[in-house]
């Protein structure tokens, strides 16, 4: 996923500089675009590190319980 991501934002700076260059008048739109990516990206790396967690913790469940059971 952080690679897709990586590559996502690198064709966006790309994109936004030719968009810029052919459209000066463009970037207060840019900038909100930029805000967006922004927020989209902080609430991905949110949601895996909170799956993340999630997964840590039903491991550490699933051990309990399996020695429980022993």
């Amino acid at each position: 996923m952080a690679n897709t991501l990586l590559e996502k934002c690198n064709s966006w700076q790309i994109q936004r500089a030719e968009i810029l260059n052919r459209n000066p008048d463009m970037a207060l739109t840019i900038q909100e675009l930029d805000m967006m990516l922004e927020r989209a990206v902080q609430s991905a790396i949110s949601i895996a590190h909170r799956v993340d967690w999630d997964f840590s913790e039903a491991e550490k469940l699933a051990k309990k319980v399996n020695q429980e059971a022993l």
